[in-house]
């Protein structure tokens, strides 16, 4: 019995780390991308600030500075994704480990992982959402921070 009381001791515990890094990581990933839009498009929505002076800096700056963001919100992202997996493959082996076979087949599997009937799915499918909403989210903020530099080069930036 107080192997089961450890065991489920274990599964609280790497539930709560498990919990704690999927909502910290949702959180940060809204923060992120709001922030480096923001830094990304400064030159072209300083007028929404009213009476902001953007600072004796290059303008092309800040559309660089949203790109080098993005790079470190990307890592991020897929570093904490990766910890997020490790913590629930290691609450799988828990389970598979000291529950009933039967359980597991029957009732983890299927709901972890339905797309392991034999059935083809593009690659994109298979991944966890942790992966492939940060991948997208900067490959949209490194367009627009693309487009922005090239509104900058042919000079079409507004007047600031």
């Amino acid at each position: 019995m107080e192997n089961e009381e450890k065991n489920l001791f274990l599964l609280n515990l790497y539930f709560e780390e498990w919990k704690f890094r999927q909502e910290n990581l949702w959180k940060r990933i809204l923060q992120f991308f709001v922030v480096i839009f923001f830094v990304s498009t400064l030159p072209l929505t300083i007028g929404i600030f009213n009476g902001v002076k953007l600072p004796q800096i290059s303008v092309i700056m800040f559309p660089i500075a949203g790109i080098l963001l993005t790079l470190f919100f990307l890592w991020f992202c897929l570093a904490e994704s990766i910890r997020i997996n490790t913590i629930d493959g290691k609450i799988k082996r828990i389970m598979a480990d000291h529950y009933p076979e039967e359980y597991v087949k029957n009732e983890l599997v299927p709901l972890t992982k339905p797309y392991q009937k034999k059935e083809k799915t593009w690659a994109i499918f298979r991944w966890r959402m942790a992966i492939w909403v940060p991948v997208t989210l900067s490959a949209m903020e490194i367009v627009i921070a693309i487009a922005v530099i090239f509104i900058i080069i042919i000079g079409a930036l507004p007047s600031i």
